[in-house]
């Protein structure tokens, strides 16, 4: 069995050991043809997406070269992609990603579905295909966490996610006062034992100016910033009705 880890850093797993990735321009077509969920891919769609603009001679001419590439380099897909007239072949019975387990499980099962999703849709690559991916995921993933009832799992959830992400699409804060105000949409608050977690959305704001912006509006004059595995042993202590001294820092 091969499996795509497609959710954050990409990789490889055959057999359950993973392969040495070569980083090489055949790459975004096998991610194309992995997250496509199909059996069979018309190449006309191959076409649209990576030759829009070029003649079908140089578009078929160059689909049959990085096809051809893609196995030569990767010897374990030979059996699994089949590079016919008019389609591409996947095998899907002799593969699996956390992709497609996601989107198979988000709309019945939605937090089996968050647990797998450990970063965004092929980080670091910018394709208007992989970022309207990228998007939908993230789409999914946010309405399957709003509609989670239970606070804590929340909470939990998006940290583990975020754990394994790049890029940070949260600021976490840790208040030794429980205070209340009104956060943000998009924002969390989780009260604790001893004090509360915020959760800031960041977007394209740094670090600094979510803090500071936070505290200018909640009227707090301290807070310390917590990294994921602190935070996440905070809410473990409270699951658990242990007690941590966190000292704050001034910011």
């Amino acid at each position: 069995m091969i499996y795509f880890k497609l959710f954050g850093d990409f990789k490889i797993f055959v057999d359950g050991k993973q392969i040495i990735i070569k980083n090489n321009k055949n790459l975004k077509l096998l991610f194309y043809i992995i997250s496509s969920r199909k059996t069979y891919i018309s190449k006309e769609e191959i076409y649209e997406i990576f030759w829009k603009n070029m003649t079908r001679s140089y578009a078929r001419k160059n689909l049959n070269v990085q096809m051809y590439n893609l196995k030569k380099t990767y010897e374990f897909l030979k059996d699994v992609i089949k590079n016919y007239r008019e389609n591409i072949y996947i095998d899907r019975d002799k593969i699996s990603s956390d992709y497609e387990f996601f989107m198979d499980n988000i709309g019945s099962n939605s937090l089996k579905a968050l647990k797998i999703y450990s970063g965004d849709f092929l980080e670091g690559y910018e394709d208007d295909w992989i970022v309207e991916k990228r998007n939908q995921c993230r789409k999914l993933a946010n309405l399957a966490l709003y509609f989670h009832t239970e606070e804590t799992k929340k909470v939990e959830i998006l940290l583990e996610i975020q754990k394994d992400m790049r890029e940070k699409p949260y600021v976490i804060l840790f208040l030794n006062e429980i205070k209340k105000f009104r956060m943000r949409k998009g924002d969390f608050l989780l009260n604790l034992e001893n004090g509360a977690l915020v959760l800031l959305e960041k977007g394209n704001k740094t670090v600094s100016q979510v803090v500071n912006g936070f505290l200018k509006r909640s009227g707090i004059e301290h807070a310390k910033i917590l990294n994921e595995d602190e935070a996440l042993n905070l809410i473990n202590f409270k699951n658990s009705n242990g007690e941590e001294k966190i000292y704050e820092k001034n910011l």
